[in-house]
Formats: structure tokens, sequence, C-alpha cells
């Protein structure tokens, strides 16, 4: 037999490279279809003959059937996936950004119901060229600000109304210089410092409390899962994220306070969704998930359950 395999995607582009390629080498399949290739690829049949007098005759009990291949069902909405990359197109297109990703997120259980990806192409036009909300890390820059804010009420080193010298913008750590977009803020209290996302406030409040104990600092990152894999069904192994260690020979002086503001760490998107994530889940941090059940004929074989990795990431307080 000529075999050929023929790929339809009924939906366009429409979260192409979640669900991923297929490629005739099954090692160079991307996305879902590389996650899941053995259950969607099933197994092919075989039947021995023997070439006697000028014929090819079957032989008894040498025939194995084909195994068909079983279908997946993602958690992914339409609806939303389309507006998820919409707005993403949009949102790069008034920027000229290089790439982007947009990823929705079920708080209480983990399910992924769009992830949009799109990167600039050589003739200027946008396409899901990567998965840039699993696979690429990045410096996170002030998001990761949440991360600091946590740390710091967790260890009751700080309050809400805690007041805290923005010394109009700008500081100065150990001969690097840290500065605010909007320069002016004077002494402010916390909330306000994280509201207005101020450097040089998280900068100063990290390294004052954790400078001479970084561990401490570091402890909650390792709590909040900041080093480790997201376990998210698409296997992505440039999704891995990269966080200073205090014993690491790059570690210095400046590390916390550019730490403390998203600098000096590699993360994914998926990472700090998940922590954001945790937050609006009253401190329950879920895994991300994008597949909800195999199928096969139509009737459900194996369903997959939300799964908490992290119960409480911090106190009620």
């Amino acid at each position: 037999f000529d075999r050929r395999d023929k790929r339809i995607n009924p939906y366009a582009l429409l979260a192409y490279r979640t669900i991923g390629v297929s490629r005739e080498n099954p090692a160079q399949n991307v996305g879902l279809e590389q996650s899941y290739d053995s259950v969607l690829r099933g197994l092919a049949g075989q039947r021995l003959v023997r070439y006697t007098a000028g014929a090819y005759m079957p032989v008894e009990g040498g025939e194995v059937d084909p195994i068909d291949g079983r279908d997946i069902v993602t958690t992914l909405d339409t609806y939303m996936q389309d507006v998820a990359e919409e707005e993403l197109m949009r949102m790069l297109t008034e920027n000229r950004s290089v790439h982007g990703t947009a990823i929705l997120m079920e708080t209480t259980t983990g399910k992924i119901k769009a992830m949009a990806n799109l990167g600039v192409m050589p003739d200027s036009t946008y396409f899901e060229n990567m998965n840039y909300g699993v696979g690429k890390v990045t410096e996170p820059g002030s998001v990761f600000k949440l991360v600091t804010l946590l740390s710091l009420l967790e260890d009751n080193y700080v309050t809400n109304e805690s007041i805290v010298n923005c010394e109009g913008g700008v500081k100065s750590f150990y001969g690097l210089r840290i500065a605010d977009s909007h320069k002016g803020a004077g002494s402010i209290n916390v909330r306000k410092a994280f509201a207005i996302s101020s450097n040089v406030a998280f900068a100063k409040l990290a390294n004052q409390y954790y400078g001479s104990q970084p561990m401490k600092y570091w402890d909650h990152i390792d709590k909040f899962r900041l080093n480790k894999m997201t376990g998210v069904d698409i296997v992505a192994t440039s999704g891995k994220p990269t966080i200073k260690n205090p014993n690491d020979k790059s570690w210095s002086k400046t590390t916390i306070p550019y730490m403390a503001h998203g600098y000096e760490e590699l993360v994914t998107p998926l990472h700090l969704l998940m922590l954001y994530n945790a937050v609006a889940n009253n401190g329950r941090m879920m895994k991300p998930y994008l597949v909800s059940a195999i199928r096969e004929k139509g009737a459900d074989v194996k369903t997959f359950s939300p799964v908490v990795l992290v119960d409480k990431i911090c106190s009620d307080e």
C-alpha cells in the first residue's frame, strides 16, 4: 500500500501550535500531537504470507489486526480561543511586538480554556510559529513583584500599610541603578507601591529583609514552584525555568534587588499564571492541563481530573 496521511484542521489556525503538528517522524511532532502520539496513532496490522508456486498465500495464525488510534478531547473552548487570538493579534500589531502569548486558565480546576501564541514572520505578518506560553522562558519583569509581596507579607516583615520611600523613583544598589517608569513617588504604603508597580520600592524591601538571608526568599520561590516545570500536557524542554540559588557562582549583592522586581530569573508565562491563579483560588495552586478525556469509538476510556499542586501557598492571613 502507498500510505498517505492527510491532516485536516477544521478550525484552520485556531490553537494551531497547542494542538500541534503531526509529522512522518513522530519524534518531530510538537504540541499535543507529540504528548499523545502513542494514543492517537494506534497500531498498524500485519499479515504473514508465504510465496508458494508463484503466488502469495496467507499463513494461518499469522495475522495481527490493526488497532485504531483513540481520540483526545481538549479543555480548550473554541469561542474563548478565538477571542484570545483576535485580541493577541490586535495587541501585537499595535505595539509591533516580536512575539506574544495569551493564556486563559479556569481558576478552580487548572483547565486551559485558551492558549494563543503569535510570532512575527519575515514578511511582518504574525503566525503561530512557537508555543511561547509554555516553551519560552523570559525575565518576567514586574509581574514577578507578586512573589516578593507574598514573601514579605508571609514572613511578617511588612503589612499593606507599611511605608516605603520610593526616593523619587531612582535608586542605586551596589553601583547598579534601578528606576521606576513613573518618576516622582516618595513615601507611600506597600499597597500603593504594588498598585503603581514601583521597582525601587520592591528592590528596597527585598534587599532590606532578604539581602542578608537570601535563602529565605528562595524558599518562597521554591514553594511557589517557580523553579519546577509546570507539568502541563505539552512537552517543552525549552520551558525549563532558571532561578538563581544563593549558592550559585553567579549570585551577587545585586541579585536580590533585581530578582525582586522580575530580573535575573527566567520563567514561562504559564508559571506566573499558575501563581496568580493560586491567589485567585484562595491559595490553592492547580496543575494546568489541556486534555480532559481520551475516547475510543465515541466513549470515554479515560478522564483527567483537576490536580492540586500546592494546597496553600501561604497562610490565610
